[in-house]
């Protein structure tokens, strides 16, 4: 669903935010993406997080697409879209935190199995 929403080409790096225990699910599933490993309460939030806030993204991209609805990553994204990079943020629209709608560029948001796009509140 989320492949088809972006349209993700070959040479779009995708990075997941994973616990431990949702690894041996995407593994197989997304073979091909960098995982990043977190554990404990928000632990793949924190280790996605990371590499929002550690690995220069401003510098190396244009563009991220962020496949959840947390307000913990709102403020990242805030500081991504200051650095001039352009954030779809793609959430089902129940899970959606205002604050992260308002940081993205665009917002993405799946309901009863359509697809929504909105732009920043």
């Amino acid at each position: 669903m989320l492949s088809a929403a972006i349209g993700f080409g070959d040479q779009e790096q995708v990075i997941i935010g994973v616990s431990k225990a949702g690894a041996v699910n995407t593994w197989p599933i997304w073979s091909s993406a960098r995982h990043v490993l977190g554990s404990g309460i928000d632990g793949a939030d924190h280790a996605l997080l990371e590499v929002l806030r550690g690995e220069n993204i401003a510098d190396r991209f244009d563009e991220v697409v962020l496949a959840s609805g947390d307000g913990i990553f709102a403020d990242a994204v805030a500081t991504l879209g200051i650095h001039g990079v352009s954030v779809t943020v793609v959430a089902h629209r129940s899970s959606l935190a205002k604050k992260l709608q308002m940081a993205a560029s665009r917002t993405l948001t799946f309901s009863n199995s359509k697809n929504n796009t909105e732009g920043a509140a």
